[in-house]
């Protein structure tokens, strides 16, 4: 089908992945329900697509423009819903801040036409790997070990289920981070189980929770490593500021809500005292703006850059 390569071969390759993706859906047997050829589809969405991004600024245009294309291709209304679906799906997952106005504007002229199915009890009765659903399977549970077999089974089930899902339910759990949201939960809960099985005559006080876990990027493991060569030789007040933009950052990195176990924790990631009493919370952050703390927010980027995500 070398048709397909101009859709293939755009200036973005956002696009361009985005286009081969569909072209899988639409050879699968779970395509969407159009009775137009995907050459056509694929050929209004990259026009109404390419004009949204240069005209993002100008949201009204943009939906103009869509009715002028569906109507240049006699695209009936399920085709139409099919289109505009995609295309928030693509603004939205961009990420990208400037999307956002000609986001709500496209996602009110498409309720306009039709309702979007996106209310908490459709979410909850449609898509079964919804995380709030596996929470409350979860909760059912009182047995450290079963909770982990039940999450280990859902990640089973949700690679099985993946080649025949809808693009939709897809896009939702994408959006919110299914798997990353399921492994920081089962490592959290073979954690427990490893202290429950390796600390009998000990207190809960005598267990000091890693640095490790309470890092919220995916890659945690890599991250900790990466802050102990930045700042485990600097000065207490270094470590201060490294807990500060980490905690800040969009989304935050960091999370704790105990300062004197989140001191001990640092005190046994750096092999060292990070101070007494307050510790390093004696050193107070007076303002996130001055030269120096973006010097630190920096060093964290860089930090970042250099992990795999």
């Amino acid at each position: 089908m070398e048709e397909l390569d101009e859709f293939l071969s755009t200036p973005d390759e956002y696009f361009n992945q985005t286009a081969q993706y569909w072209y899988f859906l639409f050879e699968s047997p779970n395509k969407p329900e159009s009775k137009q050829p995907f050459l056509i589809l694929i050929r209004a969405l990259r026009d109404i697509y390419f004009f949204t991004i240069e005209n993002h600024n100008m949201p009204v245009r943009c939906t103009t423009n869509i009715e002028n294309v569906c109507k240049t291709f006699s695209f009936i209304k399920s085709d139409k819903l099919l289109i505009i679906d995609k295309l928030l799906s693509m603004l939205f997952s961009s990420g990208e801040d400037k999307y956002v106005k000609v986001y709500l504007q496209l996602l009110n002229y498409r309720n306009d036409i039709e309702q979007l199915p996106i209310e908490k009890d459709f979410i909850s009765n449609h898509y079964k790997f919804d995380f709030d659903n596996i929470k409350n399977e979860l909760s059912k549970h009182n047995d450290l070990d079963e909770k982990i077999k039940l999450l280990r089974r859902k990640m089973f089930d949700f690679d099985q289920a993946l080649p025949n899902m809808d693009e939709l339910e897809y896009e939702y759990y994408k959006r919110t981070e299914l798997v990353h949201l399921v492994n920081v939960e089962l490592k959290r809960l073979q954690y427990e189980l490893f202290i429950s099985k390796n600390t009998k005559g000990f207190t809960s006080k005598n267990v000091i929770k890693s640095f490790e876990k309470f890092l919220l990027h995916k890659n945690s493991k890599a991250l900790a490593q990466k802050l102990k060569e930045e700042f485990g030789a600097g000065e207490n007040r270094e470590i201060r500021f490294m807990l500060h933009v980490l905690q800040n950052h969009e989304p935050p990195l960091i999370a704790f809500t105990n300062q004197s176990e989140i001191v001990k924790s640092l005190e046994d990631f750096f092999g060292k005292s990070v101070g007494s009493r307050q510790g390093i919370f004696g050193f107070k952050i007076l303002s996130a703006h001055t030269p120096e703390m973006k010097v630190f927010k920096d060093r964290l980027e860089y930090i970042l850059s250099t992990i795999a995500k």
